[in-house]
């Protein structure tokens, strides 16, 4: 039988695991002819959520006045940064400006739901 995740039973990793270099950052992205649909909506959702945390950590960080705090939270925002590349870098280069569009319509109708 296959163990739960339980996130209270984990143990915290330092923040400097996270750091990725350019080899893993950048992922083999999905072809566009054979990718599912619902694949390339929760790529757009995720991105979007990404971007989302990072103006937030940004509007938290000029209003902070804890030098401490501020500077995990660069730190984070680093790690934010590279994920959300990671996760941008997912779509592929001869996708075009429409087929996107089409992408967040559906992201669109999903979130409706």
């Amino acid at each position: 039988m296959k163990k739960l995740f339980n996130p209270f039973e984990e143990k915290p990793k330092p923040i400097e695991n996270f750091l990725m270099d350019w080899k893993t950052i950048y992922p083999k992205s999905y072809c566009k002819n054979e990718v599912d649909p619902y694949t390339k909506t929760r790529i757009i959702l995720m991105n979007e959520i990404e971007a989302e945390a990072s103006m937030f950590s940004h509007q938290f960080h000029r209003h902070c006045t804890d030098n401490n705090v501020r500077c995990d939270l660069a730190m984070m925002r680093r790690i934010e940064q590279m994920q959300q590349k990671q996760i941008n870098w997912l779509k592929p280069i001869d996708e075009t400006p429409l087929e996107t569009t089409i992408g967040y319509e559906h992201v669109l109708e999903n979130l409706q739901l």
